[in-house]
Formats: structure tokens, sequence, C-alpha cells
């Protein structure tokens, strides 16, 4: 009995939690935030581990954003990898800088993603288009193409994966207080 309690529940749950967005969203195409413009005029898919934007039919492709998906899927999956170590072995010399690697990289990856998502919807369409995107809910935006001007419905949201990703960061930061309380009492 006394060998489940040096094992840190919490911690697994975590690391697993994090694995399954690691892998839900590089081979299922899960995202954080999604946003439509009009019927069948395009969408914009995004979060800190994956995107897809397609305009008109036509998908685009942004070669800075490949290389810093990279680093955030690596930075995910390597502290999966070392929370769920220094749950199962709480009480190894190794485990608090396993952990100390590992807790905040979710919370890293999360306000990372938040940061450009605002700086990309509020800043940039305010500089460039004269215009306000919706974060979340719905606006109507005014598209000129020449001559011609349509009324597009444009509608935004955070998915349900975007939620889970907030439930391990503070999973994660549950972990690391608890990992501290068994070290204390051991």
């Amino acid at each position: 009995m006394r060998g489940i309690r040096m094992i840190n529940p919490l911690g697994l749950i975590g690391g697993i939690l994090a694995i399954s967005i690691f892998l839900s969203s590089t081979f299922y195409g899960e995202f954080w935030w999604e946003m439509r413009i009009g019927e069948d005029i395009g969408h914009i898919k995004v979060s800190a581990l994956n995107y897809e934007i397609e305009l008109l039919g036509s998908f685009m492709e942004i070669k800075i954003l490949w290389f810093i998906i990279l680093v955030f899927r690596m930075l995910l999956i390597e502290s999966a990898i070392a929370l769920i170590i220094c749950s199962i072995a709480p009480g190894k010399n190794f485990s608090d800088k396993l952990l100390n690697f590992a807790y905040l990289k979710p919370l890293l990856i999360l306000l990372t993603f938040i940061v450009f998502l605002l700086i990309l919807l509020l800043l940039l369409p305010l500089i460039a288009f004269r215009v306000s995107l919706p974060i979340l809910g719905s606006s109507i935006i005014p598209i000129r193409l020449d001559s011609a001007r349509i009324d597009a419905l444009i509608t935004s949201r955070f998915t349900n994966s975007f939620w889970i990703m907030i439930a391990t960061t503070l999973t994660y930061l549950s972990a690391h207080i608890y990992h501290n309380k068994i070290i204390r009492h051991k």
C-alpha cells in the first residue's frame, strides 16, 4: 500500500493528458481555436501544435509557423515524458530536476499561444485592414474585392481541445504542488 502512496497521480494524469493533446493535434488535426469566414470563403484553425489556413479553396503555408509548432510539440512531449517518469518515482534523486523541467512547459505553451492569438486578431487587422476580428463569437466584416463588396459573417470559437489544454496546464501545476508535499512527508 505504501508504494501506491508514493506515486504522484496528478503527474500521471497530466502527462497522459499532454500526450493525448499532442497525438490529437499532430495526427488527428485537432485545433484549439477556429475562425470561419462566410459559408465557404475560408477558415483559420490554430493551436500551438498545429494550424490550417484556407482561403477561397487554397491552403496557405507559413514556414516560420511550422518551426515554432515543431518546438512546441517537442516541449510538450518532453515535458509529458519527464512528468510521467518523476510521477512514478517521486522519491528518486532525479525526480525534482525532471519535475522542474516539466511543470511550467504547458503554461509557457498556452500563454504564448494566447498572446500570439491576441496580437494576430487585435493588432494586425486594425493596422492592416482597419477592422477588428472576433476572438470569440461572431461579427459581420465587409470584404472588398475590386469594385465588389461582400458582407461576410465571421464566427470564431475556442474548441474543446483548448479547454483540455487548460486542464492539462492546471494538472501540471497541481502535480508540482503534490510532488513537493510527497517529498516533504517522506
